[in-house]
């Protein structure tokens, strides 16, 4: 391991856990105090993305959830092979598979067919983020709450820009003005957290301190367009997630505010919320289209059905 590297973990060891950075309420919300707050500020901003969870799980990546903490930090023995397989064999299922040169298309789709990456699934919309967290019963004994993250992008972004441009030795100043220039002369895009992910980004070296990079693909395959999704990913990529976003919340936003909410949901309220959400047209059957979205709605259909 890099010194460098040693430093910054070094460093980690020191900080809280990621609750400790994160601003929540001290119990468990009903559905409509949840809409409510949704509704509201903060979280009315475009700053923020969201995460639902039906069990406070740790916030892993897919990829993370089935290697050690030692296999991801050399996660390109991982992901690279993965990656090579899937573009040498997609032709065989789809007419228009991702370029080779576009990493994050590729992983995006691959992540959209279950396959493992190191993207972490948000969205834009914290109905959507809700809509998860409650989708499926909540298990456990005792029952534990489901969660909603909410992560602000804008915090995220602007300490990304602070440690390329004046603390990441890694990037070479011709690099940085290429990327600047790039953001000046691109159309305003939909979404303006888009244009982060571009090359220079990805030359980070393996021992610099972690970012939390926003991301989507150029092109939106259907799926995480109705779920107004959005990727988080580590850069550079052997760090853990929540390590990461840790180091990031104590080290790069530090004194401007809480960039971290963590809401929990009241278990009981969970049919009520089902029913706010159906009445916003979020569902199942919305959020993932085809038949296999309308089938899987009929599982809370039939939950409704046979309440008392």
């Amino acid at each position: 391991m890099h010194e460098s590297e040693n430093a910054f973990r070094d460093e980690l060891r020191l900080l809280g856990g990621l609750d400790d950075y994160a601003e929540q309420p001290s119990q468990p919300l009903g559905a409509l105090e949840l809409l409510d707050r949704l509704h509201g500020s903060p979280f009315n901003s475009p700053d923020w993305v969201f995460r639902g969870q039906s069990h406070p799980w740790p916030l892993k990546p897919s990829l993370d959830r089935i290697a050690d903490p030692v296999a991801v930090r050399r996660f390109s023995t991982i992901q690279n092979p993965l990656v090579r397989e899937f573009m040498s064999r997609a032709y065989q299922y789809m007419k228009d598979p991702p370029s080779e040169d576009d990493e994050l298309e590729c992983l995006a789709l691959m992540q959209h067919h279950g396959a493992p990456t190191r993207l972490l699934d948000w969205s834009i919309s914290p109905f959507v983020a809700a809509f998860f967290a409650v989708e499926q019963r909540p298990h456990g004994d005792p029952i534990e709450a489901p969660v909603i993250w909410a992560v602000n992008r804008r915090e995220l972004v602007e300490d990304i820009q602070r440690e390329v441009r004046f603390g990441d030795q890694s990037v070479v100043p011709d690099q940085i003005a290429k990327a600047e220039e790039f953001l000046r002369t691109v159309p305003p895009p939909s979404d303006p957290y888009r244009p982060l992910e571009i090359t220079f980004l990805r030359r980070r070296a393996p021992f610099q301190r972690p970012l939390v990079v926003p991301a989507q693909p150029s092109r939106m395959n259907e799926r995480l367009s109705v779920q107004q999704g959005v990727f988080l990913r580590v850069n550079p990529p052997n760090w853990p997630f929540e390590d990461a976003l840790r180091y990031v919340l104590a080290k790069g936003v530090q004194g401007r505010g809480r960039a971290l909410h963590k809401l929990r949901i009241d278990p009981g309220g969970r049919m009520t919320l089902l029913k706010e959400l159906h009445r916003m047209n979020i569902g199942a059957e919305s959020l993932f289209p085809g038949l296999d979205g309308f089938a899987r709605s009929l599982m809370v259909k039939a939950e409704i059905l046979a309440e008392p």
